[in-house]
Formats: C-alpha cells, sequence, structure tokens
C-alpha cells in the first residue's frame, strides 16, 4: 500500500468522506480520550514535560492491563473491544493506537467492511522510517482513512498532504516531503465478523451507530 503525492487530488467533500468523518467524530463524542502524544506536538509542550510523562505512563499501563486481560482470558473480537471501550471510558486517555481500534468498531457496526489498523512509513532513497503513527486504512476502489486521533478522514492523496501540512508538527516528516513516498502497512490481522458477530457487535456498540440524515 504505497502512494505518492503525485496521485489524483480525490475531493473530499462526498457523502463516503463526510460518512468517515461523522464516524470519527462520533468516536471522540463517545469517548473523550486525552493523548500524551498529542500533547507533545502541541506548542509550548515542554512546559508540560511532568504531565506528559504521566499521561504516557497511564495509557502504557492501560495497554498493559488490556493486553494481559485479552491474554489470559483469550477473548475474541467482541471481548477485546468491550474491554478497550470499558478502559478508555474509566481512564479517559489513549493515543493514535487506541483511537485507531475505536475507529475499526465503528467502522464495523456502520457497515464498513474492508478495513484494517495501518502503521505508517515514509521512504526517501532507500531507506524506510516509521511515522509511528496508526489509522484506520479502508481498502476501496478508492481507499481512504480515518483518523479519530487527528480528528479526520480522507482519501489517502488527500490525508498524507494533511499529515505533511496541516498536522506536520505532529509527524517526523524529513524537509524533502515533495519527494516523500508513504506507505499504510496493516498492523492487526484480517477479521472478517460473521452475520451474528455483526450483529452483537452492533448491539454492544450500538451508540457509535449514526443513523441516517442525523448529519
Amino acid at each position: 500500500m504505497q502512494i505518492t503525492n503525485s496521485n489524483i487530488n480525490f475531493t473530499s467533500r462526498n457523502p463516503v468522506i463526510r460518512f468517515a468523518d461523522d464516524i470519527a467524530r462520533k468516536i471522540n463524542n463517545e469517548y473523550p480520550r486525552l493523548s500524551s502524544t498529542k500533547m507533545e506536538g502541541m506548542a509550548k509542550s515542554t512546559n508540560f514535560t511532568q504531565n506528559i510523562y504521566q499521561l504516557h505512563k497511564k495509557i502504557n499501563m492501560m495497554r498493559f492491563d488490556i493486553l494481559y486481560m485479552n491474554l489470559l482470558k483469550k477473548n475474541k473480537y467482541l471481548e477485546r473491544a468491550k474491554l478497550l471501550t470499558d478502559e478508555i471510558k474509566i481512564k479517559k486517555v489513549g493515543n493514535c493506537q487506541e483511537s485507531a481500534e475505536l475507529a475499526e468498531i465503528a467502522a464495523r457496526v456502520n457497515g464498513i467492511k474492508a478495513c484494517r489498523i495501518a502503521g505508517m512509513t515514509y521512504k526517501i532513497g532507500d531507506e524506510y522510517e516509521s511515522l509511528d503513527h496508526a489509522v484506520l486504512y479502508v481498502d476501496t476502489k478508492k481507499p481512504y482513512i480515518i483518523d479519530p486521533w487527528l480528528g479526520f478522514a480522507d482519501y489517502l492523496p488527500n490525508a498524507i498532504k494533511r499529515f505533511q501540512k496541516e498536522y506536520n508538527a505532529f509527524f517526523n516528516f524529513p524537509k524533502e516531503i515533495e519527494d516523500c513516498k508513504v506507505k499504510f502497512d496493516y498492523i492487526t490481522e484480517k477479521y472478517t465478523p460473521t452475520k451474528e458477530e455483526l450483529e452483537s457487535l452492533r448491539e454492544n456498540f450500538s451508540n457509535l451507530i449514526i443513523k441516517k440524515g442525523s448529519n
């Protein structure tokens, strides 16, 4: 999944992206959370080093608890999703990984099927560097991403430009960004819920279902 800045710049103002934007907004309304990495990218973040450290520590502890419980109980997707959202509701923290996982849940209950969490890397010359960022990658004819961490959704060419310019403070892009190739690599296993699993998911996460005409 590699795309360069020379690709067609599909417009983001269409029903598909508007709906994906609504999903990102819905997630952030239903599961408000503080992000240590987002705070690091903000102006004057050095004034809040201790706060950021404590927040980062809290997120790591939450991740460890979730991982331990999932391994201990051998949880399936629905149980993992419930555990994640319960923890976020209580602790109200999360970085881009948690945001992408929330996006995956919300996308599924809203009928988006071909979606998986992907990490981002950039390439200049023969070298790839991680951008240390996770998004929900929707693999359709015109692939797009949903990124609740930054609060937007867009087709890949537009999203990459926004990462590089609008949200550049959060990423380690090189100065030669015009020659920079961005690649999205899946970091989760492919999962296709059965009809019964999807019904259970929609029942448990009805709060994330966007009703037609609600926007």
